[in-house]
């Protein structure tokens, strides 16, 4: 059921109901009456009008999908830059997407580029990923399977999934680094530990040309992995 997107309220209805971000969430998908979850919606609207940037993100992520609210390609948008402006990663990433395809934003993928990098940058490890898959494509960066390959590893080595994935396609194919398929079955099975389900069929090509001994070797590296900090 579609809520109202609480727009209009007024500043004194809106600081009486409180303006707690992760209360507001909980009531919206915690609470089955239409009431209830209104009150979650107003709180999380709230606390994005009085600037919380992740409450900004969040905001827009449901109003770019319709979840909760109307479909809003372009309040989303207003929404991620509010949020961008104040270096959040995660709008930063999402703003670069609207960017790509032309959702809610103008077609631009110089900008779209300009905010994965700055993303990536501040250890956004989902900018990193689609930095690594714009140079591999070669889709509005100069072609490069290194550049590609290197952000796609720095994305694998923070724990994404989305990079553990890129990097053990990089090692099947040797693609911007050695050809490996040990490395390839290591970070597919990485990927396959987080139920990524395009992991599962990788890991299984990269298993096909490694040694039951290469294999366990690489159970016993999966078992004691841990992320880098960001």
């Amino acid at each position: 059921m579609i809520l109202s997107s609480a727009t209009g309220i007024a500043v004194a209805q809106v600081e009486a109901k409180g303006c707690d971000f992760a209360e507001g969430k909980r009531i919206l998908w915690g609470e089955s009456s239409v009431e209830a979850r209104q009150q979650g919606l107003v709180s999380i609207r709230c606390a994005a009008t009085f600037g919380n940037p992740e409450a900004q993100t969040y905001l827009a992520t449901l109003l770019a999908a319709g979840v909760g609210v109307q479909k809003n390609a372009e309040e989303a948008v207003q929404w991620l830059r509010k949020a961008a402006d104040k270096k959040f990663p995660a709008a930063m990433t999402r703003l670069a997407f609207a960017h790509l395809h032309g959702e809610g934003a103008p077609l631009d993928k110089v900008r779209a580029r300009e905010l994965l990098h700055g993303a990536a940058e501040l250890g956004d490890e989902q900018a990193m990923a689609n930095l690594g898959a714009m140079y591999g494509m070669g889709d509005g960066v100069p072609q490069s399977n290194e550049v590609s390959a290197s952000w796609y590893l720095r994305a694998a080595k923070l724990g994404g999934v989305s990079g553990q994935v890129g990097i053990a396609n990089m090692y099947l194919r040797g693609h911007g680094v050695e050809q490996s398929f040990k490395n390839c079955y290591l970070w597919a099975a990485l990927a396959e530990r987080q139920d990524f389900p395009r992991a599962t069929p990788l890991a299984s090509k990269c298993a096909e040309s490694l040694s039951v001994t290469e294999r366990q070797d690489v159970a016993a590296q999966v078992a004691q992995w841990k992320p880098e900090k960001r």
